[in-house]
């Protein structure tokens, strides 16, 4: 169940999952709808979600209790950790720069997920995502998107 995507995500985050003590938490295959796949990884600070959606693949970020997701690219530029270079389907070269990003500033992300920080985080990420559709689309009055 779920290999294929668990093939295309374990390369590049294997010392990650393992430095940081991520364990799968769900996954999901389903074959009568192209085969995609879902897979969950939770650390106890942060959550990552890992979605095929035909032959696409993205990755969402969230705190560990899954109770919000929030697209790594959007979440990275947000951060200041990278550009808009990292948006579009993840292959495995995008997967190895997300894995080297979270790696990298794995502090500071599950910083804004601690349970102190996160109303506020989230807060400021809907303002973000608001902000960034507003530019892309600034005639048809979006609304306050927030988290997906």
């Amino acid at each position: 169940m779920a290999k294929q995507l668990e093939q295309l995500v374990m390369p590049p985050f294997d010392e990650l999952f393992v430095k940081h003590a991520f364990t799968k938490e769900y996954e999901h295959y389903d074959p009568q709808h192209f085969g995609n796949e879902v897979l969950v990884f939770r650390s106890p600070e942060l959550a990552l979600k890992f979605v095929k959606d035909r032959s696409e693949v993205s990755l969402d970020v969230g705190p560990s209790n899954g109770s919000s997701w929030y697209m790594a690219p959007r979440l990275f530029e947000y951060l200041h950790l990278a550009g808009a270079d990292l948006y579009g389907p993840a292959d495995a070269g995008r997967l190895e720069r997300y894995a080297a990003i979270i790696e990298e500033s794995y502090d500071t992300i599950v910083n804004l997920f601690r349970p102190e920080n996160l109303q506020q985080s989230e807060a400021d990420l809907r303002r973000f995502w608001k902000l960034k559709a507003e530019e892309l689309f600034p005639r048809d009055d979006v609304s306050d998107y927030g988290p997906h």
